[in-house]
């Protein structure tokens, strides 16, 4: 079994140490900025590594995965860190973002993209890809999506994940988020994020890649975890002006969808039934829940960016209305029962489709 150690901390790893079942991986520790010691001590309590120093993780380890720089600390523990793991001759996973980030020319050939890809043939590759039509789809797809970057999509896409494979479903699930893969998770391929293929080329290959996933794993279900999110903020965060969403929102019929936003506290009816008519008229989405996220977003304007702040489970559970009827249902993400219900709910609205599971 291999053991893995993550830097730097992100929110997304507690559900990797918490809900740990993975076949061949063992998360071993967590490493990040002496910002975090306080956040990453009990998640290390919990892999019973907390009294370990930070060298003694990467030295007991296989592999290292390098995150996103979400809280934008500086870079310099990444190449600490990097170097420090080449030294101990471990594996080095890095997520493909990043290397937009860093500086990794002396590192080339000594670390890999963290992500899963179809092993497609190139003859396989060649026959979809130069066939200029869009294939039509027999298995249903259940998308996620939410109002931007980090807003809980990846959270309720392993709880959908694991209540599919506890019910039997053979399920077909492509992320954004690359931790996918140690849920056997696909990555979304690179071509999407491409700032030079045209929209009607993105929208084409998006169709071919999941039509070869479909002819060659015949699933029950497609699981899409959808990039960014579907609108821009006012300031700093266009969300690629919701290329994504519509992108895959062109590529493929989307039979659901789960809209998950920032922290808000629910009571204005009206204004969460517009971002579903929203969602319908530009992407074609059917929004059948929206879950609500644990985080809230703030704009930093001396730095012209947006941040990302998580909120404690007591203030979420003081401040979140749960008495409040609306016509969607609406998911804390933060409840279990809710969401395991939710969950379940959601593949019964996909059974009563004629073409769904």
């Amino acid at each position: 079994m291999k053991k893995i150690v993550f830097f730097p901390y992100h929110p997304d790893l507690e559900l990797l140490v918490k809900v740990q079942r993975f076949d061949n991986i063992k998360v071993t520790g967590i490493c990040s900025y002496q910002e975090d010691r306080t956040i990453i001590k009990p998640l290390n309590c919990l892999l019973g590594c907390e009294n370990q120093r930070e060298e003694d993780l990467i030295e007991n380890c296989d592999s290292i995965v390098f995150l996103e720089n979400y809280r934008n600390y500086k870079f310099d523990k990444y190449y600490y860190l990097l170097d420090k793991a080449l030294r101990l001759k471990k594996e080095i996973y890095i997520l493909e973002g990043l290397s937009e980030q860093l500086d990794l020319d002396q590192y080339s050939g000594k670390y890999r993209f963290l992500k899963k890809e179809p092993d497609f043939t190139e003859s396989d590759i060649a026959r979809l890809n130069t066939r200029n039509i869009k294939y039509m789809l027999e298995t249903p797809v259940l998308a996620v999506t939410g109002m931007g970057k980090n807003c809980c999509k990846f959270e309720t896409q392993v709880s959908l994940w694991n209540v599919l494979k506890e019910q039997g479903y053979h399920t077909v699930w492509i992320s954004s988020n690359p931790l996918a893969t140690f849920y056997g998770g696909y990555t979304m391929p690179s071509f999407l994020f491409s700032p030079v293929l045209s929209f009607e080329k993105k929208i084409l290959q998006f169709n071919h890649f999941i039509f070869g996933l479909e002819r060659k794993e015949h699933p029950d279900l497609f699981l899409i975890g959808i990039p960014e999110g579907v609108t821009g903020f006012e300031t700093y965060e266009y969300n690629h002006f919701a290329e994504y969403p519509l992108v895959i929102g062109n590529a493929v019929s989307v039979d659901a969808a789960i809209l998950c936003t920032y922290f808000m506290k629910v009571g204005n009816e009206a204004g969460i039934y517009n971002m579903t008519q929203f969602c319908r008229n530009r992407f074609d989405f059917p929004i059948e829940e929206i879950w609500v996220g644990r985080n809230f977003f703030e704009e930093d304007r001396p730095h012209r960016q947006i941040s990302y702040s998580y909120l404690d489970e007591n203030y979420l559970k003081k401040h979140f209305a749960q008495d409040v009827q609306t016509a969607i249902p609406i998911i804390p993400v933060w409840e279990k029962e809710i969401v395991y219900q939710a969950a379940g709910s959601m593949i019964q609205k996909l059974k009563k489709n004629v073409n769904a599971i």
